[in-house]
């Protein structure tokens, strides 16, 4: 009653950071440097962006109202334009891909989009309630591999994760 349709376990919104204690202590352990490497971005010009999609933020014009009232106020506004989805930095949702089997869509653990996707959004399997991460995890730096662009400092030589670790792909 109101679990997946598979028996699979449930996305109740709890952050990732919500790892039993001991596996904590044992992740900690493994620190040798205390780096903390920023993932986001931010919604910029000349940021990644997936296939055609665009992204403009743009004041249209200065200022773009008043002056008003005995202070003569002036205001600027911004214009947003764009899909928000696919560009920049990305952390898809369990509702991001699915497949369609015998003319139903199919996401994590069975869910039917029929069941929780309407044109404001979907009411399940999304990114709103992920919190802070904190974990151990592995940086394969393709760019300093391959001598090209920007590349992180240091990357530590065979490094390995244990399961659930997270790989990040540079």
């Amino acid at each position: 009653a109101g679990g997946p349709p598979n028996g699979g376990p449930t996305i109740s919104g709890a952050p990732p950071t919500a790892s039993p204690p001991k596996r904590l202590s044992r992740q900690w352990a493994l620190y040798k440097e205390g780096k903390i490497y920023q993932l986001g971005r931010v919604y910029e010009f000349g940021m990644p962006l997936f296939g055609n999609r665009h992204f403009s933020l743009t004041m249209p014009g200065l200022p773009t109202g008043g002056p008003l009232g005995t202070g003569q106020i002036v205001y600027n506004d911004e214009m947003v334009s764009g899909e928000l989805g696919q560009i920049g930095t990305q952390f898809d949702g369990l509702g991001h891909i699915g497949t369609r089997v015998d003319g139903e869509d199919i996401f994590y653990n069975g869910f039917k989009l029929s069941e929780f996707g309407d044109t404001c959004g979907l009411t399940k399997l999304g990114v709103e309630r992920v919190g802070p991460i904190f974990t151990r995890g592995v940086l394969l730096d393709v760019a300093g591999y391959k001598g090209v662009g920007r590349t992180w400092q240091s990357l530590d030589e065979g490094a390995t994760g244990s399961p659930g670790s997270p790989i990040a792909i540079k």
